[in-house]
């Protein structure tokens, strides 16, 4: 059961949930999960993406918010925000970790949305 303001590891990488509404991301840069929250409580991964190198929000197409809304089907959104060691988050670090999450899970958002698809 996936709660707000929890930690849960997603690919052996932790990630703090927030509800989507409420992640400021405060200039860091991060790796990003938008997740459905599920009726059961449970949440699966519908998008998965990172910020700028500078930090700030992520979600300024309005598309991909589209896409979370239409898989989310009513249900709430959180975001899971997972910012790795100084030594791995350079952007092709925050890539690959990408990579490996959307290899475990396909969230169909950014399979939908991904130039690597």
């Amino acid at each position: 059961m996936v709660t707000q303001r929890q930690r849960i590891m997603i690919s052996d990488m932790p990630f703090l949930i927030t509800p989507l509404e409420d992640e400021k991301f405060n200039e860091k840069d991060v790796i990003y999960a938008v997740l459905c929250l599920q009726d059961n409580g449970d949440a699966y991964i519908i998008d998965l993406g990172q910020s700028s190198e500078k930090g700030g929000p992520p979600f300024a197409e309005e598309r991909r918010r589209e896409c979370w809304l239409k898989y989310a089907n009513g249900r709430q959104l959180l975001v899971g925000v997972h910012r790795p060691a100084s030594d791995f988050n350079m952007a092709q670090d925050r890539i690959a970790m990408i990579d490996t999450i959307r290899r475990e899970f396909s969230p169909p958002c950014e399979l939908e949305f991904s130039d690597r698809a």
